[in-house]
């Protein structure tokens, strides 16, 4: 459980590129500067408490402004999709099509989702519940690299998606610009882990070799001393002859 939270807060932070963390810190210097305007003039309750509510507009608006530059300026796409099939054979959905780049910063990681829905029949609650909680969500991570204004396409296969009738789809794309910092620490990880197993083998096979050159002079002592019984067997077995002559 603790891995998979640690997993998914690092993904979370893996979206954020230098800009996002710009707009952060430009959000937060306008929720500090309504927040000390509205301390310094809170003689004036009127004016203090609308510099209150703004600030507090401010912090709750972040996720809204996020999402807007995001889509809208930063990573705004334009997608076609010219393919979109379940596979008959595995469980997977199959989604093909172009992806035009119309914002202002390149995309290296694009995210394809395909959802589940129920029947809408022009039922604008029914949507709204669809987009929010679809009856199934399955996706998959597409490594692209995109130019503004460039345009490009792509075919993936999403996985563990299986198809139920009646069959209503959604698929969604966003794209964005990944620092990757969970793909560097699960590779510093692995690497880590591999060192370790590394050292570990060495240090069994170096006692491994130890053993066995323990061993190998416990079974050379052996042979010496049977070597040695022999011969005083031998010089036994001769005295008693000389001292009869």
């Amino acid at each position: 459980m603790k891995e998979q939270l640690k997993d998914f807060v690092f993904q979370m932070i893996s979206y954020f590129s230098i800009y996002e963390l710009g707009i952060l810190l430009l959000i937060f210097f306008c929720f500090i500067l309504f927040f000390t305007l509205g301390l310094l003039l809170r003689g004036r309750r009127f004016i203090a408490g609308f510099f209150f509510f703004l600030s507090i507009c401010v912090i709750f608006s972040t996720p809204i402004t996020l999402q807007l530059a995001m889509t809208k300026f930063f990573y705004k796409i334009q997608v076609d999709i010219t393919t979109a099939h379940p596979m008959e054979y595995t469980k997977g959905f199959f989604v093909a099509g172009n992806i035009i780049h119309q914002g202002k910063i390149a995309i290296n990681e694009c995210r394809i989702t395909a959802n589940e829905v129920r029947e809408e029949e022009k039922n604008t609650l029914i949507k709204y519940i669809n987009a929010v909680l679809p009856k199934s969500s399955f996706s998959t991570k597409l490594e692209i690299e995109i130019q503004p204004q460039e345009e490009k396409t792509f075919a993936i296969v999403v996985p563990h998606f299986e198809a139920k009738k009646p069959f209503n789809y959604r698929i969604y794309v966003d794209c964005y610009f990944s620092n990757n910092i969970l793909q560097t620490l699960q590779h510093k990880s692995k690497a880590k882990k591999d060192k370790d197993e590394d050292e570990e083998n060495t240090s069994q096979s170096t006692e491994s070799q130890e053993t066995h050159q323990e061993d190998s002079e416990e079974n050379n002592t052996d042979e010496i001393s049977q070597t040695s019984q022999a011969v005083e067997q031998e010089e036994s077995s001769q005295n008693p002859t000389n001292t009869q002559e």
